[in-house]
């Protein structure tokens, strides 16, 4: 766990805290004292907030090469090539995953991740799921390793300068209140660069 971790779980401490002292303090008929510690937690989550929106603002991308693990906790995801295919109607570029995890006695999954193929001109293509193929959300035994496909039709492989990996769908708690997190508030999400030197 890191640094920011452990300030978003204080922080998820003190506001529990806060709230039970609160209320005790109305049901003690003692409502200024209410007030004044909800005006406290008020302030510490202003701040919190605004650490993370400056710290997303200012962070630069975080970018992988195609080989190397994007991790969450045991989690870990790859884009291991992207190749052509597709019919004379239009081209289709596969990009290959691999899904992993570390842990060694539980099975788990990641849920809500979605891709894009980020082109040369600045298209952000979102990825087109073959029932065929796994889903990213698969089950992953201990030490388990997936791999699966993903379609972006429209675009052929040299088309595409990287894949962004993010997530959609659900509440995505804790990753988007935690600061410096790659799916928190306003941060640029991460990116497998496929293209030397174009972040």
């Amino acid at each position: 766990m890191t640094l920011f971790d452990w300030a978003f779980i204080l922080l998820f401490l003190s506001t529990v805290s806060y709230l039970v002292r609160s209320g005790w303090a109305a049901i003690r008929m003692t409502p200024e004292l209410a007030k004044k510690r909800l005006r406290r937690l008020g302030i510490i989550w202003v701040a919190y907030w605004a650490v993370l929106i400056a710290v997303s603002l200012l962070s630069d991308r975080r970018i992988l090469k195609p080989g190397e693990d994007y991790c969450s906790d045991d989690w870990c995801m790859s884009v291991t090539g992207v190749s052509d295919g597709g019919t004379p109607a239009g081209a289709i570029a596969t990009a290959a995953f691999r899904l992993s995890s570390r842990a060694r006695a539980i099975s788990q999954r990641e849920k809500f991740v979605a891709a894009y193929a980020i082109t040369r001109d600045g298209q952000r293509l979102p990825a087109h799921s073959d029932t065929s193929q796994p889903p990213f959300d698969s089950l992953l035994g201990p030490l388990a390793t997936v791999t699966t496909r993903r379609e972006f039709p429209g675009a052929k492989a040299a088309d595409i300068r990287a894949i962004e990996i993010t997530r959609e769908g659900g509440l995505n708690v804790p990753g988007c209140c935690i600061i410096g997190d790659d799916t928190s508030f306003l941060h640029k999400r991460m990116w497998f660069v496929l293209v030397p030197g174009t972040p």
